[in-house]
């Protein structure tokens, strides 16, 4: 009996000491024993929806070529590919003057300044064109107005420098809200700007005093200074270098539509290098070559109808029916008392006179020598040429011209180009060799 209750003592013993040990055994004790146990797979529920706060972080960003740098803190730089829709704030680290009007129409116009001056001399431009509601913008190129003085030895750094510099605008003002961007340029800064088309997406530019082929301008034009000398000796010895900033390599590229405005005087950039320019822009939607009677200059006076008509889509009004008044009632099958075969020719088919009038034009004016031996005496008679198509424009008339090859030659020759001119304003041209 004793000895039974002993072994039942002794089982009731151990079972409390192996109650009190059991937690220590499966946590693994506080030995630093661990214990491996098999368990069954446990099935979470999905976590619950949190609100999470979004902070906005103003980032600086930088374009190059093919990348772009974003710096989010001190000391931390990301770099990829440039995508062309980027949530990131542009940054402009150059002086520039941008404005929008209070009836903006969603349409933003670059101003690109010519050597030696600054974003102020557009002031009166982006003025009038505000007016029409464009939101405008103007800028200092590279070592020009605020960003230094200009001398030869940096023309490399200004045309490459600015024409990225373009390209970042162009996609500032987008972020900004612009719907289609426009360029007006002049000069040197419609170099800048002819390198920087063949790249961007602007829908249209207006170039004043465009030229291209910078080795046949630095080979016709005779250097004012010894650093201009050798400027243009060391970018015609290195063929790579130049044709970077070479608007003859660039525009083949811009697809949107073009006008370049040149003057037929100009002895910086000579009349042929504006015609290299119109033909480099061999993908543009629309050229066209405008030319002015003057030298190396292009006011406001001469430039801004032509400019604003074809930002505004709206074609210039031809002089060939300035003088007609087309009648309200044209078509009720009446030739009422306001109305003839010229204003109203659907009701007004009564007897018409019609006038032809060809102009032949000989090897030379009457004596040697012949047009294209002399650009003086060219110019002369294409001027009077100008003129006399003037006159029967103005009464609703064209002339039928008929020229000798010297005379188009030299039209050529020249860079004149009164021909294409005057075949463009609908007259008749005809070359005979």
């Amino acid at each position: 009996m004793k000895k039974t209750l002993a072994v039942i003592i002794a089982v009731l013993l151990i079972g409390l000491l192996f109650a009190a040990l059991y937690p220590s055994l499966m946590r693994g004790g506080e030995s630093g024993t661990t214990t491996s146990l098999p368990t069954k797979s446990k099935k979470f529920p999905p976590p619950k929806k949190t609100v999470t706060s979004t902070v906005h972080v103003t980032t600086s960003v930088t374009f190059t070529e093919k990348t772009k740098t974003v710096t989010t803190s001190p000391g931390t730089t990301i770099q990829n590919k440039v995508s062309p829709k980027t949530s990131e704030k542009i940054r402009l680290s150059f002086p520039y003057i941008y404005e929008k009007p209070a009836n903006w129409n969603g349409k933003c116009i670059i101003f690109v300044h010519g050597m030696g001056r600054d974003k102020s001399v557009w002031r009166r431009d982006m003025d009038e064109f505000k007016k029409y509601g464009y939101c405008v913008f103007a800028f200092d190129l590279p070592h020009h107005g605020e960003r230094g003085r200009y001398e030869p030895k940096y023309f490399y750094d200004v045309v490459k420098t600015g024409s990225e510099e373009i390209l970042l605008i162009e996609k500032f003002l987008r972020e900004d809200g612009a719907t289609e961007v426009y360029l007006i340029s002049r000069s040197l800064g419609s170099i800048v700007a002819g390198v920087a088309l063949g790249e961007s997406g602007i829908e249209k530019a207006a170039l004043l005093l465009a030229s291209a082929n910078l080795t046949y301008v630095f080979s016709n034009v005779e250097p004012k200074t010894e650093q201009e000398r050798e400027m243009i000796q060391e970018l015609l010895s290195d063929f790579n270098k130049l044709k970077e900033i070479d608007p003859l390599y660039r525009l083949p590229e811009y697809d949107g539509m073009i006008h370049f405005h040149c003057g037929k005087k100009d002895p910086l950039l000579p009349p042929k290098s504006c015609i290299m320019a119109y033909e480099a822009a061999s993908s543009a939607t629309e050229r066209k070559i405008i030319w002015h009677d003057l030298g190396h200059a292009m006011p406001f006076e001469e430039y801004f109808n032509d400019v604003l008509a074809f930002f505004e889509g709206t074609p210039r009004e031809s002089g060939l029916l300035a003088s007609i008044n087309i009648s309200d009632d044209c078509g009720d099958g009446i030739c009422g008392v306001d109305e003839d075969w010229r204003s109203c020719p659907y009701d007004c088919i009564g007897k018409r006179l019609l006038v032809a009038f060809q102009l032949h034009i000989e090897e030379s004016p009457g004596k040697a020598p012949y047009y294209n031996e002399s650009r003086e005496i060219f110019m002369k008679y294409a001027d009077t040429l100008d003129r006399l198509a003037e006159v029967f424009e103005k009464h609703g008339a064209k002339l039928s011209i008929q020229t000798e090859k010297q005379f188009a030659d030299a039209d050529v020759k020249f860079g004149r180009l009164i021909l294409r001119e005057l075949l463009e304003r609908g007259h008749g041209i005809g070359v005979q060799s």
